[in-house]
């Protein structure tokens, strides 16, 4: 278990492009979305490599991983809903949804290894207020890469459990997607009372 810091040097390309930038004195603030070359060469990369569409409108580049989680959890969750977080996971994931006025639903690993996600703890963690299911992959703290075995076996075990609407939607790219679609602000209230929310999780798997 360690912190997400890589054992690698970055590229010579990427440190040659990156003093380049930094001696043509083009250093200014950047749109907050990402400029919209970088956006468009994101959207064209993925477009080929997922199997889905993506419009550059779509993007939004993200200077971390928290950084993307909280903007997707942002525009998904609401007061009420839950989220499946698969353990072991980085401690401020868990604020991430309370903070939204959600209720992180952490679920142990697999007991052989202690990294590998627990797909029928999963699969009885969901109920009809799950939201969502928190991805974290590579895993941050212990390194662990879902495979597509993973993810195939965790979408025909929900497709098996009738949890109510909400609990369909609970995918990786339903996440990804609808992050990047503008929802009204909430309101005062609902933020201050989600930022006082200090609820443990209520249903660990059992």
């Amino acid at each position: 278990m360690a912190v997400g810091e890589p054992d690698f040097p970055a590229p010579k390309l990427v440190q040659s492009a990156a003093v380049e930038k930094i001696r043509s004195g083009d250093v200014r603030y950047t749109p907050a979305a990402g400029t919209p070359s970088l956006r468009k060469a994101v959207a064209e990369h993925l477009s080929a490599t997922r199997g889905t569409p993506y419009a550059s409108e779509e993007i939004t580049i993200c200077h971390s991983a928290k950084h993307a989680l909280s903007g997707a959890i942002s525009a998904l969750v609401d007061e009420g809903d839950e989220v499946l977080v698969p353990l072991p996971a980085w401690a401020s994931y868990f604020d991430l949804v309370r903070m939204c006025g959600g209720t992180p639903v952490l679920v142990p690993p697999e007991r052989r290894d202690g990294v590998r996600p627990d797909l029928s703890a999963l699969s009885r963690a969901l109920s009809p207020r799950t939201k969502a299911l928190m991805i974290n992959s590579p895993n941050n703290p212990s390194g662990y890469v879902f495979t597509r075995e993973d993810l195939e076996a965790w979408r025909g075990s929900r497709s098996r459990r009738t949890c109510g609407s909400s609990a369909t939607r609970s995918t990786a790219r339903w996440c990804t997607r609808a992050a990047t679609r503008s929802r009204p602000p909430r309101s005062r209230k609902t933020s201050r009372r989600a930022q006082r929310s200090s609820t443990a999780p209520r249903r660990p798997s059992p």
